[in-house]
């Protein structure tokens, strides 16, 4: 079965991480769903999926963007090499411009986080 380009379909998992857009690195207050702008997935394997928001580059601030940018380019690495340090390292994510808005180990329990994350894109 094909699924449409802006279907992702999530995995079984041990665990995910839902990261949040903190413009001019202040936590937003309270946390809403609309910012989560990046999902990292583990799954049973081990292996970790990274899910970014499709219009992540509207909606990261131009100061923000070359850094951004970086750090999605050093996820994708670090997933590939070091999966288990990268999942517990976004997991741990408190300052700057990415940080964590929820972590546990189903995303299905939470029906708002899971339906957003089938928005995403695989980074």
């Amino acid at each position: 079965m094909n699924n449409p380009p802006h279907i992702t379909v999530v995995p079984p998992s041990l665990g995910f991480c839902a990261l949040e857009y903190s413009p001019g690195f202040k936590p937003s207050t309270p946390s809403d769903i609309e910012s989560v702008i990046l999902f990292a997935i583990k799954s049973e394997s081990g292996a970790v999926s990274l899910l970014l928001h499709p219009q992540w580059q509207r909606i990261v601030q131009d100061p923000d963007l070359p850094y951004f940018a970086g750090l999605i380019e050093d996820f994708r690495a670090r997933a590939k090499l070091q999966p288990d340090a990268l999942f517990q390292h976004l997991c741990s994510l408190s300052v700057g411009p990415l940080i964590v808005h929820q972590s546990g180990t189903v995303l299905a329990e939470d029906p708002k986080l899971s339906e957003l994350s089938a928005q995403f894109v695989r980074a």
